[in-house]
């Protein structure tokens, strides 16, 4: 009887060879890509929800156009102003990346 074990030939196929590095970074480029892009969806979303809620109160007379200027001009309006376009920029980086790793490009 020989010593030779015919379950440890499993990765003896000599056809298959080492993976490709494109094929190794696909899945979490892609990944990395559908995150950015739900993130920067949610974030569009906010910031739309947000002007509906403005417009609203101006349309039902609670406040009018020049009050809700203010409002929004006032730290706490700039810091959210701010925090949306940081994170719009922060969810475009993020996509802009995972397409440039899928393509191996700025990536040593």
């Amino acid at each position: 009887m020989s010593e030779h074990d015919q379950r440890e030939d499993y990765d003896d196929d000599p056809n298959r060879g080492a993976l490709a590095p494109a094929h190794i970074v696909l899945w979490p480029s892609s990944i990395m890509w559908a995150f950015g892009l739900l993130q920067l969806n949610f974030a569009q979303l906010a910031a739309a929800f947000l002007i509906v809620l403005v417009i609203l109160s101006i349309l039902d007379g609670h406040t009018s156009l020049t009050e809700s200027l203010q409002e929004m001009t006032k730290p706490d309006g700039l810091l959210v102003i701010i925090l949306w376009l940081a994170t719009t920029a922060g969810c475009i980086i993020v996509i802009r990346g995972s397409n440039d790793l899928r393509r191996f490009r700025r990536y040593p």
